[in-house]
């Protein structure tokens, strides 16, 4: 096999910014979408209620440039329907328009999964391993696409530890092993926070709360418009 040399700055920027965002049930995770450069959009929940222009513009303004008011979207209903979309983004030529992927969200893929392979399979601890073994993979191969941004939403989730007591905050996944694993796949894990004064992704992560930024070009705070973000970013590599 003949090497090919390239740069790890290269590599970045042609692969564009892979994130992940957590956050309450409300806190405009789904929203935040319409933000991000020519959007595509993936729901595994039925959320695209929030995405109608009159909650756009409430939130975002009628002249901000960067909000997309009508994405084009598809919604999947299991493992099968999303591997197709996953070909279209991968192969089709009228995928070529989307710069961000968005799916919404994978928290309920997983549940959606794990719902199916319940009926399937009466060993419990068995549907846990089934459940890892598809959707590491799947969330692997949706983040290596190449030149594309990829965000994913998923809900917030609290874990004590048994030990100290301690109770911290982050995307939550059906199964401990998954929940473990799937924020090690992201150089970019966010907290998106509805605060009494607005809403701001955390980047950082505190004593409570999951975050992290690699690319070392965020504030801790962060405004919570994708295409700004991914600008930001894009313009440290």
């Amino acid at each position: 096999m003949e090497i090919q040399f390239t740069t790890t700055q290269d590599l970045a920027e042609f692969n564009g910014v892979k994130c992940l965002v957590y956050g309450e049930a409300g806190s405009g995770k789904t929203v935040l979408a319409a933000t991000a450069p020519d959007p595509f959009f993936i729901s595994a929940e039925g959320g695209t209620l929030s995405l109608k222009r009159k909650n756009l513009v409430k939130i975002y303004g009628e002249d901000n440039s960067d909000v997309t008011y009508n994405l084009p979207a598809v919604e999947i209903h299991n493992l099968g329907e999303l591997q197709e979309v996953y070909k279209f983004v991968r192969n089709s030529d009228d995928a070529k328009a989307f710069q961000t992927i968005c799916i919404d969200s994978i928290t309920e893929i997983a549940e959606l999964i794990l719902n199916i392979e319940r009926n399937q399979h009466k060993d419990q601890r068995f549907v846990y391993q089934v459940l890892v073994h598809q959707m590491i993979p799947l969330i692997k191969a949706f983040r290596d696409l190449k030149g594309k941004n990829i965000y994913f939403t998923a809900k917030q989730d609290r874990f004590k530890d048994d030990v100290t007591g301690i109770t911290t905050y982050g995307p939550g996944f059906p199964g401990q092993r998954l929940g473990m694993n799937i924020p090690y796949l992201f150089d970019e894990v966010f907290r998106l926070v509805h605060a009494a004064d607005g809403r701001y992704l955390q980047t950082v992560p505190d004593v409570q709360y999951i975050a992290k930024d690699r690319s070392g070009s965020l504030e801790k705070r962060e405004s919570p418009n994708l295409h700004q973000l991914f600008d930001k970013i894009a313009n440290e590599i």
